[in-house]
């Protein structure tokens, strides 16, 4: 959440290399974010 926080525009492919995570699980984490209204999607960001 933090770099979300500090970067609304962090792409999934930052994320994965940030977090040594494949693609799938930061869809999925981010999907579950959305989904309890912590984060809110926007479609001008890669997200």
């Amino acid at each position: 959440m933090q770099k979300l926080e500090e970067n609304p525009e962090i792409t999934q492919i930052k994320l994965m290399e940030e977090f040594d995570l494949s693609r799938k699980q930061i869809q999925k984490i981010i999907k579950e974010l959305r989904r309890k209204g912590v984060i809110i999607y926007n479609h001008q960001h890669k997200i």
